[in-house]
């Protein structure tokens, strides 16, 4: 009946977790702590409990995500979105349901894919590749207190050219470490050597 296991089915709800492991403490009731062997996809996810619960143990193992928490890292993308798919897996395009920070930059995926959409939208940087606008520069340096915001002081990290005169910041900042060093232009300065010439006009092909 509703609301019953079967028990003449190991894997009543057939999520590839049994019944058993599902109910770990084998009172019949779906306590907190326990996938609902009723229902494949106890966190409503999108993923399978077999699917999270690769292993089918019962337990949320390394490298596995929880059937019952939807977000198990933490980084308000939904294990569903991050594995788009949902095969358990990661691959090319998707971001780790088990990792907050997929592309290891600092900043949290939640913070790089701001609508928590599991795409990665203008305006955002990308959560699964280090250095989003192709300037050299890792996201994680240009946005070096990793808040997902650029404050003073920063670069862009989806902008190739943040003070916009034409070189970009990778070719100013020829070591991508962040900062202003002796024989580098300042990619937050129009007129780096503040001689009244702007850098576009002294750099006139813009190559650094």
């Amino acid at each position: 009946d509703v609301g019953e296991t079967s028990p003449i089915i190991v894997d009543t709800d057939a999520d590839g977790v049994s019944d058993g492991f599902e109910d770990s403490n084998q009172d019949g009731i779906v306590d907190p702590n326990e996938s609902d062997p009723r229902n494949n996809d106890s966190d409503g996810d999108g993923l399978l409990d077999g699917t999270e619960d690769n292993n089918n143990n019962g337990q949320v193992d390394i490298g596995e995500t929880s059937p019952i928490d939807a977000d198990t890292d933490g980084d308000c993308i939904s294990d569903g979105l991050e594995d788009a798919n949902h095969n358990g897996t990661i691959e090319v395009f998707e971001t780790d349901p088990s990792s907050p920070d997929t592309d290891g930059d600092g900043i949290s995926d939640g913070l790089e894919d701001l609508d928590c959409d599991g795409y990665w939208d203008a305006g955002e940087t990308s959560a699964y590749h280090i250095e989003s606008d192709g300037d050299g520069i890792a996201d994680g340096v240009e946005d070096a207190n990793h808040n997902g915001q650029v404050d003073v002081g920063e670069t862009s990290p989806v902008m190739t050219d943040s003070d916009g005169d034409c070189i970009s910041d990778g070719v100013e900042d020829t070591n991508h470490n962040g900062q202003v060093d002796i024989g580098e232009t300042d990619p937050l300065q129009l007129d780096s050597d503040g001689d009244l010439l702007s850098d576009t006009v002294e750099d006139g092909n813009c190559n650094g």
